[in-house]
């Protein structure tokens, strides 16, 4: 959670400084792609952990499958 405030700050602040000419505005669009690319990952992570959780439990028997005809 403290990454993702982190992120939202950097935006919040990343685009008045390159507003004013503080920062160069290509620096600002940079940090923005990157944090998107960040968020897209950690989805895909994330979505990849649950789905070897749920094959771990299919392996021991927790959960099964209905397969309908």
């Amino acid at each position: 959670m403290k990454i993702k405030f982190g992120r939202m700050q950097s935006k919040k602040l990343g685009i008045p400084i390159a507003a004013i000419g503080l920062l160069a505005p290509w620096v600002a669009g940079a940090a923005m792609a990157l944090s998107s690319v960040s968020v897209v990952l950690n989805a895909l992570r994330l979505q990849r952990a649950k789905i070897q959780k749920m094959a771990m439990k299919m392996r021991r028997g927790e959960i099964e499958l209905w397969v309908r005809k």
